[in-house]
């Protein structure tokens, strides 16, 4: 596994990276906040998000809380990514929330609400050539 610091040294190249799991927004260390370019760490968007951040990645989705493991987390997940190839990363993130919010069962926040994005959610998760070769 590799440490915060260790990822903030990647040096990537990605208008988007995922992080699917509970919880991805939490903890981070002095070195990687001053990569990020932070004067001190602090407890908010730390951890592997500003990690990510640091090493390159335009755009991060991260969590606030342990997501459900459910078929519709499934489905939030694949409407985000359909939604994403035509519309921008922030247009794509709100209508697979909305999807949510629109079935009566899973409309609490608790089920789409841990969801956000840091970085350019204007841009798009392919780049104009990604998405010609489509």
């Amino acid at each position: 596994m590799l440490s915060f610091d260790e990822v903030a040294k990647l040096e990537l190249d990605a208008n988007l990276v995922v992080l699917s799991a509970c919880d991805t927004a939490a903890g981070t260390s002095v070195q990687t906040a001053l990569k990020a370019g932070l004067e001190s760490a602090s407890p908010a968007l730390d951890g592997l998000v500003r990690s990510f951040i640091a090493a390159g990645a335009r755009t991060v989705m991260a969590t606030f809380w342990a997501v459900p493991v459910l078929t519709q987390t499934d489905d939030l997940m694949s409407t985000f990514y359909r939604t994403g190839r035509s519309a921008t990363m922030a247009d794509a993130i709100k209508t697979a929330q909305d999807q949510m919010i629109d079935t009566r069962r899973f409309s609490h926040p608790y089920y789409w609400g841990a969801y956000f994005l840091v970085g350019d959610g204007a841009k798009s998760m392919l780049t104009p050539t990604q998405v010609a070769m489509r």
